[in-house]
């Protein structure tokens, strides 16, 4: 969920904030801690949910609230606690730029110019409306919020048929996106497929075989486990274990591993986000393990020739 902005001309470029105003909150969150960012992130959403329920308390939680006449102290109360609505989304967004560029956004990053149109809304136009458009754009905020923390809950796990203990590698993978960590997520599940490579060639009993020994496929190096799984093959159907796609996949991710100080190509068609290449990854070990593990279909060959 935690995804803060890599500056503030970015954030002020896209939220264009009226109330967070100074760069002093970003600034601090590119040093601190992700758990103090967590805790500043939690307490914006508090503000957030008060700010809501002040509004509705002011009667802008019901639908014919535009035709209702507000004026005086009872008009400046509820603009006060439209400003609050205001500071907390925006300060919300600090910290999770994934929501700033969600659909559930948009409203408010244009109703959040409500404090530099107020004096002329009061004078020529329905201020009543302006807050009743803004407490609408700030619950479809808060319903957005709620959409990514579930699809960070549900991240690699809903339907993961995995045993228990190859599951942990992209339950970690799952919390450190849920906190903004986008290349140690990835690393942590490319390092989930690869103890789930390892243990299909050990429980299919695959051996590499060169010109001075043969070994167990499941303790190779990662390139020559990649390599041998991909020369094998279904005897019913002759079709490839791996596929040409997710060898591309395979390589790719060992560089960009092992080499991440270098720049990695890409294999054609892969998404570039880290998330959702993640995604990618969790899916292809999943069903590589229901399809090896969970039949009795033959592979061949067993003993895979070191020709690479």
């Amino acid at each position: 969920m935690l995804s803060v902005w890599s500056s503030w001309a970015e954030y002020v470029s896209h939220v264009h904030p009226t109330a967070v105003v100074s760069e002093g909150g970003l600034k601090a969150a590119l040093l601190q801690s992700a758990f103090k960012n967590l805790s500043l992130f939690l307490h914006s959403k508090r503000d957030l949910e008060t700010a809501l329920g002040d509004l509705s308390g002011h009667g802008f939680a019901e639908a014919d609230v535009v035709f209702r006449k507000y004026a005086g102290a009872e008009l400046e109360n509820a603009y006060r606690a439209a400003l609050n609505l205001i500071r907390a989304g925006e300060e919300l967004l600090l910290f999770s730029r994934r929501l700033a560029e969600s659909p559930a956004a948009y409203g408010f990053l244009h109703a959040n110019q409500l404090p530099t149109q107020w004096e002329r809304h009061k004078k020529e136009g329905n201020p009543v409306w302006e807050i009743a458009q803004l407490t609408q754009d700030g619950k479809e905020l808060y319903r957005g919020l709620m959409q990514l923390e579930e699809q960070d809950d549900d991240l690699f796990m809903r339907g993961l048929q995995l045993p228990r203990e190859l599951q942990s590698d992209f339950r970690l993978s799952r919390d450190l996106f849920s906190v903004g960590f986008e290349e140690p997520g990835l690393f942590s599940a490319s390092k989930g497929l690869e103890r789930v490579l390892r243990t299909l060639a050990q429980k299919r009993r695959l051996v590499i075989s060169s010109k001075r020994e043969e070994s167990p496929a499941a303790e190779a190096d990662l390139h020559d486990l990649i390599e041998a799984m991909y020369r094998v093959r279904w005897v019913a159907t002759k079709e490839r274990l791996l596929s040409p796609e997710q060898r591309a996949l395979l390589h790719y991710l060992r560089l960009r591993r092992n080499e991440s100080a270098h720049a990695t190509p890409r294999p054609p068609g892969l998404p570039a986000p880290e998330r959702e290449t993640a995604m990618i990854v969790a899916r292809t070990a999943d069903n590589l393990w229901k399809s090896v593990s969970q039949t009795r279909a033959r592979l061949h060959p067993r003993v895979v020739q070191q020709t690479w």
